[in-house]
């Protein structure tokens, strides 16, 4: 009978009597990254007294402003508590300063405390660039409420002093070169990964030259502080169009020529087949194409002269493979 009733007894606790949540105390804090939002849930945690009234079932977060500071947004949404005797339905959100060592005495509240059972933002004062700081979420026992309510939520920080896209995390302005032109690439961030590697001179570094043979979008992957943020920046590849050819039906052009095996074709939009074929006149590669541009890889093929046709009974374009 004994063992029932511990049982019963746990039951009634719920989750809170055997589970706690990762980041549960300021060492275990989950790192929040600007405009990045995430999932929580502040049942089972102690609570720790005098940074709001009446809290319990504190979490932690924390995250670190960018180079230029300012005031920081933060959004508590999806607010969920579920509907238990004598808890409350409040949840409770709060910025702390300190000087990293989570010691309790060295913490600063940065006011507001704002509390809400419904979907609620708030503004912080503006706070130091490049500095770290902490937010906690607790459950009020507003009311009549015994406990402190233990919810589900989705929170975010955004604004002036979190976002690092386009603050410290930049790959650059968007860029248009004539086809067979390069152009160096302009990025900003703590580390460098662009993605693809297609025409670029070299990864790993803010300034690679890029030599795209058609329009491409190159990504730029950074890690700052815990966080992995993500830029992108077009590179419009400009194709040549040929005046005297350009009302042809048949008319495309190809580059580079010659090449390795890779090259891009361009020509009216619409479909078209694509044909490779070597120098006894036997077909050795054949693509269909929606567009307006196709990039062919025929890197299989022997070194050698081809001739390349868009469609057939149009006219082909000699082409050397190296």
């Amino acid at each position: 009978m004994r063992i029932t009733v511990v049982i019963i007894s746990l039951l009634l606790l719920g989750v809170s009597a055997f589970a706690q949540p990762p980041n549960s105390s300021c060492a275990t804090a989950q790192t929040l990254c600007g405009q990045q939002p995430v999932a929580g849930n502040n049942t089972g945690p102690a609570g720790i007294p005098g940074f709001c009234t009446n809290t319990n079932n504190v979490i932690w977060y924390t995250f670190t402003t960018n180079s230029i500071g300012g005031s920081v947004d933060v959004d508590i949404t999806g607010i969920d508590c579920p509907q238990v005797a004598n808890m409350g339905n409040l949840l409770t959100a709060l910025i702390l300063s300190g000087d990293g060592s989570c010691a309790l005495s060295t913490f600063v509240a940065v006011p507001p405390c704002v509390a809400d059972s419904q979907d609620f933002s708030f503004i912080t004062p503006p706070l130091n660039p490049s500095t770290q700081y902490w937010l906690i979420v607790a459950g009020e026992s507003n009311g009549s409420a015994l406990n402190a309510a233990q919810c589900d939520f989705t929170i975010e920080v955004s604004g002036v002093g979190a976002n690092i896209v386009g603050v410290d995390l930049s790959a650059g302005p968007d860029v248009s070169i004539p086809l067979g032109e390069s152009i160096q690439l302009s990025g900003v961030g703590a580390s460098y990964d662009w993605s693809p590697l297609n025409g670029l001179s070299e990864n790993g570094i803010p300034n690679p030259i890029a030599s795209p043979i058609m329009t491409t979008t190159y990504v730029l992957t950074s890690v700052s502080s815990g966080c992995t943020y993500r830029d992108s920046v077009l590179v419009e590849v400009i194709q040549p169009i040929s005046v005297g050819e350009s009302a042809k039906p048949n008319f495309f052009a190809l580059h580079p020529n010659p090449s390795t095996g890779q090259f891009a074709l361009t020509f009216p939009p619409g479909e078209h087949v694509i044909e490779i074929f070597d120098p006894l006149g036997k077909r050795v590669f054949l693509h269909r194409s929606n567009g307006g541009q196709a990039l062919v890889n025929a890197s299989h093929l022997v070194t050698g002269i081809y001739m390349v046709r868009i469609d057939k009974g149009s006219s082909s374009i000699r082409w050397v493979k190296e």
